[in-house]
């Protein structure tokens, strides 16, 4: 009887160290097939990353489902499948991601607009879902009167509330304080000048805003000789790029300058400025940055141009 039971609980060991590595041996090959599918994608070889992938994911779901590599298995599958326009099929692969992992969202400032589309699809078609088991759970119960109290918690309708830094303000505005070198056909643009200049501008999209910008410039060499100066309003566009508290932002000002020698519109022109900067978050709504801003400036009186070079610093605030 013994013997019997020594024999039972050996089998019993052997079966478990087999199962368990079978398990082992499936996760590694998992992972290996996940990690040339994301070479493959790195490199743009989508067919490549589509073929591994998909191996990846069936042994991942067949073993652990709710792993989280099993999660951005899917992530990278779904990613393939829109590169290569099988939007159907991105659209199920994010489906499954979000039964595996029911509270994953995605951050819209760093995924394309498509992307987004086709996962806020996956979130809508999954809430019928969610509701009608929401129902069957919290369906009538029949409960003998005074033997039990009952506290009925209502489910919030809430959603998860963002992580911080994951998106722009919708609402941007702040000052900058620059230098600027001028040069120009005339003899008198060739002078250091300091710039200052606020402006504001709306989200209109993820990453671009649009506003206005009171712009003036200032040449302390001249201020003797007539006060030079140049004011300019301008309309002033905002394409951003944000990665949590760094934040790359390329504005632009075009607009009409006034020119004064002394008065406050001797000559009229066109002020056009590029300005790609580099922001810092403090704070969800406040930024610190720098930028260098290469512009000019054309004068219709006489048919004449001016340019510099500036740099300088950004204080931006939003809401």
């Amino acid at each position: 009887m013994k013997l019997c039971a020594g024999k039972f609980v050996g089998f019993a060991v052997c079966i478990c160290i087999l199962l368990v590595s079978r398990s082992v041996m499936a996760s590694q090959e998992a992972e290996k097939l996940f990690q040339a599918g994301l070479i493959c994608f790195g490199e743009i070889d989508f067919e490549c990353a589509l073929e591994n992938l998909k191996k990846a994911e069936e042994i991942e779901a067949a073993h652990n489902p709710d792993s989280r590599r099993h999660v951005e298995i899917l992530r990278y599958l779904a990613y393939t499948q829109i590169a290569l326009e099988d939007n159907e099929s991105a659209l199920d692969s994010f489906s499954r991601l979000l039964e595996a992992a029911p509270e994953y969202r995605l951050n819209a400032a760093e995924e394309s607009p498509k992307i987004i589309m086709l996962f806020e699809a996956a979130l809508a078609r999954r809430k019928p879902e969610v509701e009608e088991k929401q129902t069957r759970i919290e369906g009538e119960v029949t409960i003998p009167t005074g033997e039990i109290e009952i506290i009925v918690k209502q489910t919030s309708k809430e959603g998860k509330k963002p992580e911080p830094f994951s998106s722009l303000p919708g609402l941007i505005f702040g000052g900058e304080l620059g230098a600027a070198f001028t040069f120009g056909e005339d003899s008198d643009y060739y002078h250091p000048g300091i710039s200052v200049e606020t402006y504001a501008a709306v989200k209109v999209h993820s990453n671009v805003h649009l506003g206005g910008a009171l712009y003036y410039m200032f040449l302390p060499d001249k201020a003797d000789a007539g006060a030079f100066n140049m004011l300019a309003a301008a309309f002033n566009p905002h394409f951003s790029y944000a990665q949590k508290r760094f934040w790359l932002d390329i504005s632009g000002d075009i607009g009409p300058a006034m020119l004064g020698r002394g008065g406050i519109a001797d000559e009229w022109g066109l002020l056009l400025r590029a300005k790609p900067g580099l922001y810092y978050r403090t704070g969800e709504n406040l930024s610190v940055g720098v930028n260098l801003s290469p512009g000019g400036l054309i004068l219709f009186n006489r048919s004449a141009a001016s340019f510099y070079l500036g740099a300088g610093l950004d204080i931006r605030g939003g809401f």
